[in-house]
């Protein structure tokens, strides 16, 4: 016979205080209801649903900085204009990237879109022969690039700047302006939403730079630290702030190592230490692991330990494919914050 009630733990009843909620589509009725519903059941499905409160809360927190990081390749997958709205909506103060993200971004704009849907089976060699790169299953011709590297040519020749230091944060807000079409890079200018590129060299925009030096006699150059500086001042004009990573790689740890950064100042300046306390909320969709080591594994945690999040944080990471994660996320976010803008 049984001694304990079916439902019943043995031992501590505190540990069965909330029944998962089997989630029924039919109750659905938006994809607010869809994430929210994600909350009651579990695994990854719940994280999602709790990282999106962590993303509202940071919303609704008066004075707070939100930070989107972005890697791997959002932009040619179609992320890009799930990034415009979240930047018009308020959702997105700043944003860290790769230059392959923005590069590709403003590909769009120059050719009015110029990723094709393709397969990851396709014959790479064949693909070389045409011309044709691939990002997994997307295409993007090379001819679509060298337009967008033109554009850039000829605006910063008529302007004059072929000879001058950029922080990479200027280039790109320049390429916002020069965009044709709508765009992130377009978007965030009009937002006023800086976008930081801390490793440019390492895209299609270095390259472009780099080519213009032989070709065409230009002589620019770009200055990240000044970008950090930059960034570090920005920090400073809130008193709460928040990060939204996507994937990691330098732009997640670039976003972070800003408070060691804004700690070594005061150090070197003599002032008192731990004015600058990190980050106050933390979310990270990723598909990478902590075990061995790699900076996209890092966990939010580990990080603290580095003084780049708060004691009393509030963080959580959702193992997820980003081009999953990241619509289901902003369009409940979006929709919370349009019903109920003041909650």
């Amino acid at each position: 016979m049984l001694s304990v009630p079916l439902g019943q733990d043995a031992g501590d009843h505190s540990y069965m205080r909330h029944k998962v909620r089997p989630l029924r589509p039919s109750e659905a009725h938006s994809p607010d209801d869809l994430v929210r519903a994600l909350g009651q059941c579990g695994f990854q499905g719940r994280k999602l649903s709790q990282c999106t409160d962590i993303w509202e809360a940071m919303c609704r927190d008066e004075g707070c900085l939100k930070v989107m990081t972005l890697a791997g390749a959002l932009t040619p997958a179609g992320m890009g204009e799930v990034i415009c709205e979240l930047m018009e909506g308020g959702a997105v103060n700043a944003i860290i990237s790769t230059g392959a993200n923005v590069i590709h971004d403003f590909v769009n704009s120059v050719v009015d879109v110029g990723h094709w849907l393709g397969t990851e089976h396709a014959d790479d060699d064949d693909l070389r022969k045409h011309k044709i790169n691939r990002v997994f299953d997307v295409y993007i011709a090379e001819a679509d690039y060298e337009a967008a590297e033109a554009l850039v040519n000829e605006r910063l020749e008529e302007r004059g700047w072929t000879d001058r230091t950029f922080r990479p944060s200027e280039l790109i807000r320049a390429l916002g302006e020069w965009a044709p079409r709508r765009s992130m890079v377009k978007v965030a200018a009009e937002c006023d939403v800086p976008i930081f590129v801390p490793a440019i060299s390492d895209s299609e925009i270095g390259i472009n730079v780099a080519t213009a030096r032989v070709i065409r006699g230009h002589n620019n150059a770009f200055d990240e630290i000044g970008d950090l500086a930059r960034f570090g001042e920005l920090i400073t004009t809130r008193t709460r702030w928040g990060t939204i990573i996507l994937g990691g790689g330098v732009p997640r740890n670039w976003a972070q190592q800003v408070f060691p950064y804004l700690e070594a100042v005061a150090k070197a300046r003599g002032e008192p230490p731990n004015q600058w306390p990190g980050y106050h909320y933390g979310i990270q969709i990723t598909t990478d692991r902590p075990d061995f080591g790699g900076m996209s594994g890092c966990t939010f945690s580990e990080s603290k330990s580095w003084g780049k999040y708060d004691f009393d944080a509030r963080f959580l990471a959702c193992v997820c494919d980003a081009t999953i994660a990241l619509p289901l996320m902003a369009t409940s976010l979006l929709q919370r914050l349009r019903t109920d803008p003041s909650a």
